[in-house]
């Protein structure tokens, strides 16, 4: 075929195509409204599983405080002591009513004190007092309130005596001045309390023990367990509309004149939660007072008993449009609800709707765009060719994909030696993920301990995705490791837990946390002909210490770690994680190794989270039909301390307390070196175990961030 009819074809051709997608524009329009359509309504449906499942979780964390609440003041009022002093102090009361002197120096108030104190303490009550069936104060924490008549408390005790059981109050106002946890006086201050009747050695009800909790530290904390996405709130109200808890838009609500412009103005018990018409955010002024205003759609369902989602839209207290769902909880008094911006929620259809646009109108002038659509391709394929070879590296074959990345086994080209490679997703590509990237590999690549691994590289490739080399282990992970050979001797432990310690000795003192410590992140190797070298892996999800949130890729408040590998204080307030996290989750791979099962197990992350929270370890000696050694035992329960000052200070202390077990030392080269001749396996990849749900859980391999927040996040 000649040069000159080849060119003619090669014309011609986009030309007829052409002519055929000019023809096709209508179409492709009904085409594309159908399109959008269905998936307008797959993505209500999905935004409204999200809401009812953080909604759900929140009221079901909220149930589960309250009770506990309640349970502590039931069992507080039954002990003998209690009942004694009690008796005493409204004995006192009775036979002097106006002598308030005589109750502040009465022996029992002090006996008392000393002996509700620590109970204070141990569940971050602001104080108590102890109210006799006038409404006198017969005992407080200070002496100041001690010869009050409280009214309004009264009638709240009232109920309670009733009923003869225990209760809790919502949120309030105080009717007298409180005091915060350093003892200053704070009028007006919010407060809700949890109390049960006091009887005497006949049953007679005598009084009533309260316990005051703070709301905004509280309350307020239980309903941030979970939300959706960056503009989303959990919140609760009371029958008459008025918000109960503290807002996260205090900021916002002092700008637009909700509350008084004062840093310390506050929204809890401020705030009603009305529609004012128009989004204030954004400069809407109600022409009507605040008090005239109807309650928003929410509100008004909710405080009728209703329970609902809410997909369409509607006004929040700020005028903002969102969605969102709510129930009522007729046992307590109160709803709950649970809201994001309608912007954020839809941003993939509007998103979509756009690209809709740009379709059809790409439609019009297809014929040019078949051209540009050739050289693109034509670059893509360049592309795909350049990415098989990243700088120095040559990708041989894909070994690991998660949620962190994709991982290749590659091959340097002047030193032949095999390197893992690992790429950043394209999705995770955005400038400050990348910056946040770059960050942590130049921090972790500045760790030398042997038992981390080794970074030799980072960069980018032609199209901008991050990467960074480092080396390739061939070995078991501990969970390959226990799931193959089941539950490990005791020195073996030791030695292992004293490498990882040793490696994140180092980390931490260069001021690095490394978030995500379990079994699948620690490999066992052979290197140098040495057995059961472990190497420290993936510090990818690590901080820095004091470092800002503005670079983090996960939302702000989100947990970073796996459910089952997770420390209390990483679930109720993440960005305060330190390294004594770390040495709870090192714990919980000591406790995996020794009895081959997770400290915690459960059917959702919730759940797991819950115990993490709440539950107390079985022993492992009970875990397995065999005895632990005493002292490696309590040191494992020790790192699962819920309060981390209870835990080993530093890994440094960790890995000294290990040395001194009894076990220690009972393992070394000669015992490993049999260990692995007499256990020939295929060693998997480096980062292979992401390919499998295998042991790191079951239903639950997956982090948090990606198992719930990452859904609705990206909504």
């Amino acid at each position: 075929m000649s040069r000159r009819h080849k060119s003619r074809t090669a014309w011609s051709r986009p030309v007829v195509i052409a002519t055929i997608l000019a023809l096709a524009i209508p179409l492709q329009g009904a085409i594309g409204w159908w399109a959008y359509k269905t998936l307008n309504d797959s993505l209500k449906t999905a935004i409204a599983e999200d809401l009812q499942t953080i909604l759900d979780a929140d009221v079901t964390a909220l149930r589960v405080f309250l009770e506990s609440q309640i349970n502590v003041a039931s069992v507080a009022v039954e002990e003998g002591h209690v009942r004694e002093y009690v008796s005493a102090l409204v004995a006192e009361a009775q036979r002097r009513p106006a002598s308030t002197d005589a109750l502040v120096s009465a022996p029992a108030l002090e006996a008392l004190r000393e002996h509700i104190d620590p109970l204070v303490q141990a569940n971050r009550y602001i104080g108590y007092g102890v109210i006799d069936l006038t409404g006198t104060v017969v005992a407080a924490r200070y002496d100041d309130a001690v010869g009050l008549h409280v009214t309004n408390l009264l009638s709240l005790f009232n109920t309670w005596f009733n009923s003869g059981v225990a209760g809790i109050s919502q949120p309030y106002i105080s009717e007298v001045p409180l005091r915060d946890r350093d003892g200053v006086v704070q009028p007006g201050a919010s407060t809700m309390v949890v109390g049960a009747p006091v009887r005497d050695e006949e049953g007679n009800i005598i009084a009533g023990l309260a316990f005051r909790i703070d709301p905004e530290e509280q309350f307020t904390e239980i309903l941030r367990t979970a939300r959706y996405g960056e503009s989303g709130e959990t919140y609760a109200f009371n029958s008459d509309g008025l918000l109960i808890s503290e807002s996260r838009f205090d900021d916002e609500l002092r700008a637009i004149g909700l509350i008084a412009d004062d840093p310390n103005s506050k929204s809890i018990l401020r705030v009603h939660i009305r529609d004012p018409g128009g989004n204030m955010v954004r400069g809407h002024h109600p022409t009507t007072f605040r008090g005239a205003q109807p309650l928003t759609r929410m509100a008004a369902s909710a405080v009728q008993g209703e329970s609902g989602v809410d997909v369409d839209g509607y006004n929040d207290y700020r005028g903002v449009p969102v969605v969102g769902a709510w129930t009522w909880l007729p046992e307590y008094g109160f709803g709950v609800a649970t809201e994001v911006d309608a912007e954020e929620a839809y941003a993939t259809l509007n998103a979509l709707k756009r690209a809709f646009l740009i379709l059809i109108s790409a439609l019009a002038i297809s014929a040019f765009g078949i051209l540009t659509s050739y050289f693109i391709i034509r670059n893509l394929r360049k592309t795909a060719d350049r990415a098989e070879r990243l700088g120095q590296y040559t990708l041989q074959k894909k070994i690991g994909q998660g949620g962190m990345g994709s991982v290749y086994r590659a091959s340097h080209a002047m030193l032949r030696r095999p390197t893992a490679v690992k790429l950043l997703p394209e999705e995770a590509s955005s400038e400050e993920a990348v910056a946040r990237f770059e960050r942590e590999v130049q921090a972790t690549s500045e760790l030398t301990h042997p038992n981390t691994i080794e970074i030799y590289d980072f960069g980018r490739t032609p199209d901008g995705i991050f990467y960074y080399a480092m080396e390739y282990l061939p070995g078991y992970t501990l969970d390959r490791l226990v799931l193959q050979h089941g539950p490990q001797p005791e020195a073996r432990v030791i030695h292992i837990l004293g490498q990882a310690c040793a490696s994140l000795a180092e980390a931490h003192d260069a001021g690095i946390i490394h978030r995500d410590v379990k079994p699948s992140n620690i490999m066992l190797c052979e290197r140098g002909g040495v057995f059961d070298v472990v190497k420290v892996l993936d510090f990818g999800l690590v901080k820095e210490v004091g470092e800002g949130s503005d670079l983090s890729i996960t939302a702000v408040g989100s947990v970073t770690g796996t459910p089952l590998y997770v420390a209390p204080e990483s679930i109720k307030t993440p960005d305060d994680a330190d390294a004594r996290s770390d040495l709870y989750c090192l714990g919980a791979v000591g406790y995996y190794l020794l009895t081959g099962s997770h400290v915690f197990d459960g059917d959702t992350p919730l759940e797991v989270f819950s115990h993490h929270l709440t539950s107390v370890p079985d022993t492992p000696s009970s875990r397995i039909d065999r005895a632990v050694s005493g002292d490696l035992e309590q040191l494992v329960l020790t790192c699962l301390e819920k309060d981390r000052g209870k835990r080993p200070a530093t890994a440094q202390a960790l890995a000294d307390a290990l040395a001194a077990c009894s076990d220690a030392g009972n393992w070394g080269v000669t015992e490993a070196r049999m260990w692995w001749d007499s256990h020939p396996a295929k060693f998997e990849d480096i980062d292979a175990r992401r390919d499998s749900s295998a042991s790191d859980s079951g239903k639950l391999a997956p982090t948090m961030a990606v198992a719930f927040q990452d859904r609705v996040n990206t909504r």
